[in-house]
């Protein structure tokens, strides 16, 4: 069983995707096709990937299909031409479907008889210790100081256990799904692979891009403050306490300057910033991004120049872009997969990309699931808020799963 799912948040709806006619799946030298019957690995340099796929125009397309690519952040280092230093060639690097039945559902009731997970209570996290993490903080406003970089998104991977049940992924997805759906994020998706026994589950907030009318947007987040609440009283304290803060305006404006200057490299008008800020909230945080939009009407933009141009999203990787990326390989010391990388659904009405952010890699043949938080760190960061703000990011994800649960 292969299936993807969008939540469509402008309609409340969900877009549920099935019947795959592509499912391939891109290590760093290796293809492999999962609808074929006889699943062997062929040899492909994934630095070919966009050229081959991709390298047709964005605006002008007729698909009558849906076409869903995750992108590891990794992948974003090799188009970059970063090393991946000590990196495991079995591992998944681009996720590649194209499904030929879409259906729009007002509820997701899909997967019937799938047991209920106490999400909380089924994992136990591990992760880097706080010692660990100070000591990396002090290495990144050490290479500020030094003038290395303006700012650089530090994160930390938690790994979970699970045990028992083969339905984990399933029941995981369903609980997203089944969350208060003004809990859910405007990008959430899912992609389920039971060939490989792999899932990933996003409830992410943040649009990487969207193609609309023939305009790119793009909308990144920069800011995060806790919220006890979503008392009105609370966020609207809360903003007025973001929109005073130095640190967290400059976070923001840094990035937005990174995406404009991104957007000016492609071919049309320049790139213009609609809004310089915008607040929403999302279960446990109050948030603030920016919208930056271009027009690309009549020009010969192609989707490999798109992606190059501005994948990862800047938001999670910081400025100047290469330079921090090249820094946080480095520092962080492992490889962030999905998390951090994007989603591209491609098809006859829309065409967007998340940033997965709130994101989760499950992988039930190791009964292991992979998520990952972090912040941006400038020179005005302070170990110890940076340090809250990823468990508060964790809780984030977690408390929607464990609220999506339907037990009675």
């Amino acid at each position: 069983m292969i299936f993807s799912v969008f939540y469509l948040k402008k309609k409340k709806k969900f877009l549920y995707l099935k019947n795959p006619i592509r499912a391939t799946i891109y290590g760093l030298d290796w293809k492999l096709d999962l609808l074929k019957n006889n699943i062997e690995k062929e040899n492909y340099d994934l630095i070919n990937y966009l050229r081959d796929e991709w390298n047709h125009k964005v605006v002008g397309g007729n698909s009558t299909t849906h076409r869903v690519v995750h992108f590891s952040y990794d992948f974003g280092n090799i188009i970059h031409g970063l090393e991946l230093k000590n990196f495991d060639k079995n591992k998944h690097l681009v996720i590649d479907l194209e499904y030929d039945t879409a259906e729009e559902l007002a509820c997701f009731d899909v997967l019937p008889d799938i047991f209920q997970l106490n999400f909380k209570n089924e994992i136990e996290w591990t992760a880097i210790t706080k010692a660990s993490y100070q000591r990396q903080f002090k290495q990144i406003i050490s290479e500020i100081r030094e003038g290395n970089f303006y700012q650089l998104n530090l994160t930390c991977p938690f790994i979970g256990n699970f045990t028992g049940e083969n339905k984990f992924a399933l029941s995981m997805l369903n609980q997203l799904f089944h969350a208060p759906k003004e809990q859910l994020g405007a990008m959430a998706h899912a992609t389920y692979l039971s060939p490989l026994q792999y899932s990933l589950i996003s409830n992410s907030p943040e649009l990487h891009f969207q193609i609309k009318k023939n305009k790119i947007q793009c909308a990144p987040i920069k800011g995060s403050f806790a919220l006890k609440s979503q008392d009105a009283i609370q966020k609207e304290k809360a903003m007025k306490e973001m929109s005073q803060s130095k640190k967290e305006q400059a976070e923001l404006f840094m990035i937005a300057d990174l995406i404009t200057h991104e957007l000016n490299s492609l071919p049309g008008p320049r790139a213009k910033v609609v809004k310089k800020k915008h607040f929403f909230s999302v279960p446990g945080i109050l948030h603030q991004c920016s919208l930056i939009e271009k027009n690309i009407e009549g020009t010969s933009l192609t989707w490999e120049q798109l992606i190059r141009a501005t994948f990862p999203c800047g938001s999670i990787t910081g400025a100047p872009k290469k330079a921090v990326m090249q820094s946080t390989k480095d520092i962080e010391n492992y490889h962030r997969g999905f998390y951090c990388g994007g989603t591209l659904l491609s098809g006859p009405k829309q065409s967007k990309m998340s940033v997965n952010i709130r994101t989760a890699a499950i992988d039930e043949g190791k009964k292991e699931i992979f998520y990952g938080a972090g912040g941006a760190i400038t020179y005005q960061s302070r170990d110890e808020d940076e340090w809250k703000e990823i468990f508060i990011k964790l809780d984030s994800f977690c408390r929607v799963i464990e609220g999506g649960s339907t037990k009675t």
